[in-house]
């Protein structure tokens, strides 16, 4: 899947760093830390790429997303269990 706005966009720079306050990075980074396990390829990891292509996207820049073959794996909770085992040695 590839969104994005069209590439003959014309920037301009000002009114772009004129967007960029502390106010607008802290309240992106809380949004962004609110999407939990960003594992590649998982369903929160592209939520949170389309979450910064909207930012991208509100500050009138070209961009888009792009997708690409990779290597990635599940997370699982982990259990832990304890046995006993009884060890017979030979009688005499």
């Amino acid at each position: 899947m590839t969104r994005g706005k069209n590439s003959d966009l014309e920037h301009d720079e000002g009114a772009i760093l004129s967007e960029i306050s502390t106010e607008n990075i802290l309240s992106t980074a809380k949004k962004l830390s609110r999407i939990s396990m960003r594992i590649t390829g998982s369903e929160n990891e592209r939520v949170t790429a389309e979450a910064i292509l909207d930012q991208f996207e509100k500050l009138g820049l070209d961009a888009s997303l792009e997708e690409f073959e990779t290597t990635s794996w599940e997370h699982s909770p982990a259990t832990f269990s304890k046995s006993y085992s009884t060890i017979l040695a030979p009688e005499d």
